[in-house]
């Protein structure tokens, strides 16, 4: 099996790809390199990296490929509302360049990294039913909206030969050689070791679908697996559980006490009725029972493995790295990357294949 991942140096890809080669698979990763490639250092000689953007997708880039997980994009809010149009370039143009690269050499496998954050709109509360597939969507924030037009885009191309599929995600979380500190338990973990302390805000009332990135990472292996009528032109929400945010940070607190012996502080912001209030949750009923996946790796193990990577303070969380949108604007303001496309001025065009030749077999 030979599958190509885009983004396959970011978050969820660098604990992705390890999996793969895991069960034997040959892996391909495209990446932009804006994250840089440490997050894969540990397979990296054993997988084949092509240093380029999906807006330039190659139709060579597929020979040989069997599947494609398709992760590459702009990731969250605040950086697609940071450059509004290259969001929408590359999650929507980018998703249907890969598309159709895939239709015309044959690839019949592609699996679209979706976000339950298409269901999301501004007036959300807290008493709003929980959403699954069948809920009417209509997103108008940038990063939401990109997500759904890429779904339905890429739907519009499905055909008997062309079995393409999405994961609507919710919030990730745990522990990643490419780490982030802008999710919700991340960035408790964060705040936790620098202060001792936890803030909640708008009293914590709003609800958050979260995922372990474990899961996400063995969901998207099921799914290039699964039988393609399964699948074919289908999105799939995948949760863990539906969280209360100020009941998500008094069990981190619990948590951290229990198992780690660290007793923090939960601090609450009372909720202002003036300010949005975005609280959503939705159903992983769907994927269960169509096609038996389930995510059922709870939050407390990732609670402790985030920990334990960073309570002897080898993280340096100042480095903007840890955090999307201060990367990008970082790498902005150092002329890295171009502030009108995100492209990196060293590599205007797809730079060549580096190959580096996969091991056989499994690790």
């Amino acid at each position: 099996m030979r599958v190509l991942v885009t983004g396959g140096a970011g978050y969820l890809g660098s604990v992705l790809v390890p999996k793969l080669r895991h069960i034997g698979a040959d892996v391909v990763v495209v990446d932009a390199g804006h994250f840089g490639r440490e997050g894969l250092a540990e397979v990296l000689p054993e997988i084949e990296l092509i240093d380029g953007d999906v807006r330039d997708f190659k139709e060579e880039w597929l020979e040989g490929v069997d599947s494609v997980i398709h992760l590459a994009g702009i990731s969250n809010d605040p950086t697609a509302d940071f450059n509004a149009r290259a969001n929408m370039e590359m999650n929507v143009a980018g998703t249907i360049r890969v598309a159709e690269a895939c239709k015309t050499v044959g690839v019949s496998r592609m699996v679209l990294a979706s976000s339950a954050s298409i269901y999301y709109t501004e007036h959300g509360q807290m008493d709003d039913p929980i959403v699954d597939e069948t809920t009417p969507v209509a997103p108008n924030a940038n990063y939401s909206r990109s997500k759904f037009l890429a779904e339905r885009q890429l739907f519009e191309l499905a055909d008997d030969k062309f079995a393409p599929s999405a994961l609507r995600m919710g919030t990730l979380y745990g522990w990643s050689p490419r780490m982030r500190f802008d999710l919700v338990i991340n960035q408790f973990s964060m705040h936790a070791k620098q202060a001792g302390r936890i803030t909640v805000h708008q009293g914590g009332e709003m609800y958050r679908p979260l995922l372990g990135i474990q899961d996400a990472a063995d969901a998207y292996i099921s799914m290039i697996c699964m039988e393609q009528d399964k699948i074919r032109g289908k999105a799939f929400n995948l949760v863990h559980k539906n969280y209360m945010v100020l009941a998500l940070a008094h069990f981190f607190k619990h948590i951290l006490k229990e198992k780690c012996g660290v007793d923090i502080e939960v601090d609450v912001v009372p909720r202002d009725a003036s300010a949005p209030s975005r609280s959503y949750r939705m159903s992983g009923e769907k994927i269960a029972r169509e096609l038996g996946i389930r995510a059922e790796r709870g939050t407390a193990d990732e609670i402790v493995k985030i920990w334990n990577n960073i309570k002897d303070d080898q993280i340096d969380f100042a480095k903007p790295i840890y955090r999307n949108i201060e990367h990008l604007k970082a790498l902005v303001a150092e002329g890295t990357l171009d502030a009108n496309s995100l492209r990196r001025k060293d590599c205007p065009e797809p730079r060549p294949v580096k190959r580096e030749k996969a091991g056989a077999g499994a690790r």
